[in-house]
């Protein structure tokens, strides 16, 4: 067994902790601020109509349903790969 001193010990748990911060938790917290300086904003975009052009985040009604747009779509709502999430069903919250 090798003989440990304090020290050496130390200066192990030193390394550990720097390489943690600069690999964990400074980008951690830069997302953080990155996340939290972003302007939070829900736009309705009134009834869904298919001509029109939606951006992600945005919500509409089609059918009694309120869609979230989850990508920049123009696909109607409630179909395969349309990039809307159902959110509210018709007569229900």
């Amino acid at each position: 067994m090798a003989n440990v001193t304090f020290e050496h010990l130390e200066e192990a748990l030193a390394l550990l902790i720097d390489q943690l911060t600069e690999n964990v938790i400074v980008p951690m917290r830069e997302r953080i601020i990155a996340l939290e300086s972003r302007t939070p904003s829900v736009k309705y975009g009134g009834v869904f109509r298919p001509e029109n052009a939606y951006t992600e985040g945005e919500l509409v009604t089609h059918q009694g349903g309120l869609w979230l747009a989850t990508s920049a779509k123009t696909r109607t709502p409630g179909q395969p790969d349309s990039g809307w999430t159902l959110v509210v069903k018709r007569g229900s919250a």
